[in-house]
């Protein structure tokens, strides 16, 4: 009975962690740009508005998915309480495989939505296009360059008081 608590709890693991960082990235991701923390791939490290953009996408889904994987671990570890320790090991490494797949799932699902939402210069799509349907809509758009450009700088300036 010992080792069913033993693989359970080592079962609950992937689908904690995903819960635990999945909400942290969704809520809280890192300010900065690094190479050592967070959703970090190269369409995600183009600039900031990619950054926070994989860091909400991807930990909204890792959320999302961790709930669901810690409830089906729960569900279908029931019926093993009293199997023997082999049976209940050859169903551990089972499970932990099939928990791999939906964490690489949503590392595709997010670089399909970074892919679809930005350029691969890291500029919002929706922003070109809104940009070119109309000459009225200059104006908007050079708006919303100088707004990046002082977004920036305040990141800058924030970033040199830490």
């Amino acid at each position: 009975m010992w080792f069913w608590w033993l693989i359970l709890f080592c079962d609950l693991i992937i689908p904690l962690t995903m819960i635990i960082f999945g909400y942290w990235m969704w809520k809280h991701p890192p300010k900065e740009i690094n190479g050592i923390f967070g959703y970090r791939t190269t369409r995600s490290m183009i600039n900031q508005d990619t950054w926070f953009f994989a860091h909400h996408y991807s930990g909204k889904l890792w959320w999302k998915i961790g709930w669901v994987l810690l409830l089906l671990s729960l569900l279908v570890h029931i019926p093993f309480y009293n199997a023997l320790e082999n049976t209940i090991g050859i169903f551990s490494i089972i499970i932990l495989g099939i928990q791999f797949i939906p964490m690489i799932v949503s590392i595709i699902l997010t670089e399909r939505a970074l892919k679809k939402t930005f350029t691969d210069e890291g500029i919002y799509k929706w922003f070109n296009v809104f940009c070119r349907q109309d000459y009225w809509f200059v104006l908007t758009c050079e708006i919303y360059k100088i707004w990046m450009d002082l977004r920036c700088w305040y990141c800058a300036i924030s970033l040199q008081k830490e």
